[in-house]
Order: structure tokens, then C-alpha cells, then sequence
């Protein structure tokens, strides 16, 4: 296991962003498109895999519903079909990242900093409420949109929330 690998996460991807994403492949990552609509035309993209997964391999797989608030036929995304693609690989990095298309990254180099200053992170978020007790569990649940969608219970504490 090594290296680090970059999943972006797509719908139907701009040829202005398969390009850029071609970019991170010389700072030595090795460099997927996940894309979520199965029937786009898949381009050939030098230093780029683009992975064009049917909802229903996804889900024969277990990966679906990672994202409640898609609303499509079958609840599957780009986020359970990039857990489907690691899953299948049988993890040979030792990282992934895991980003969507609507996430600005100025440049590859911005991407380097942030992964070396951050080589012992799991998760990159702006902010997060670390939920210890079941005291402040409810509270803090009622205030987070996807409480909505996930009970309570199948939350075991320790859990957290914020925007990613």
C-alpha cells in the first residue's frame, strides 16, 4: 500500500476540468473521475482514469445512500460509487482523497500544501461539533440537517458533525 490516490467526484465533467485534474498526476498522485451520470460519453484523458459506474453495479455492491439528499430513481452518487471503486481496489494507497466537482482548488499546488500539512488528517472541515454524551447528542442533532434523514440511534457516541 502506497502512494496517494484523488477521486473527484463528478456528474458529467467539463473538459476545462478534466484538464486541471490531469494536472495532479505529475506532483505524483495517481488520479480518478468518478462520474455519477452513467450515460455521459467517457473521454480519453491522459493521466486521468474516468470511471463511469452504473447506479445498479453500485448498489449490488452495498454502496448507496451515502448522500440523502440526492434525488434520483436509485439513491446512489458519485460518493457511494468513489466508496464502491476504493472498496473493489482493495485499498492500495495509503490515502484518498475524496472531492467534488464544486470544490475550488485554485491551483494543484494549493492541493500539495494542504495534504502535506495535513498528512495525519482524516477529515477536512471548516468546523465540527464532537457529540460525547447523549446530553448534547439531541440538542445539537435538532440543529444538523441530516438528523432529518438519519435516526438518532444509529448514531453511536462518540459522533460528530459540520460542513466538510
Amino acid at each position: 500500500m502506497s502512494g496517494i490516490c484523488i477521486l473527484f467526484l463528478c456528474h458529467q465533467p467539463a473538459d476545462a476540468q478534466l484538464a486541471f485534474y490531469g494536472q495532479f498526476e505529475s506532483y505524483g498522485y495517481t488520479v480518478k473521475v468518478v462520474v455519477d451520470d452513467f450515460t455521459w460519453q467517457v473521454p480519453s484523458v491522459p493521466g486521468l482514469e474516468i470511471l463511469s459506474i452504473s447506479d445498479e453495479a453500485s448498489i449490488v455492491s452495498g454502496f448507496l445512500g451515502v448522500n440523502p439528499a440526492i434525488r434520483k430513481p436509485l439513491p446512489v452518487s458519485a460518493w457511494d460509487k468513489a466508496l464502491h471503486v476504493i472498496h473493489q481496489s482493495n485499498y492500495p494507497f495509503s490515502h484518498y482523497w475524496l472531492i467534488e466537482d464544486d470544490v475550488f482548488i485554485p491551483s494543484p499546488e494549493t492541493l500539495v500544501r494542504i495534504d502535506v500539512s495535513n498528512s495525519n488528517a482524516d477529515l477536512l472541515t471548516a468546523s465540527s461539533t464532537l457529540l460525547t454524551s447523549s446530553k448534547n447528542k439531541s440538542s445539537s442533532q435538532e440543529e444538523w440537517l441530516w438528523s432529518q434523514h438519519i435516526p438518532h440511534h444509529l448514531l453511536p457516541l462518540p459522533c460528530a458533525h459540520g460542513m466538510v
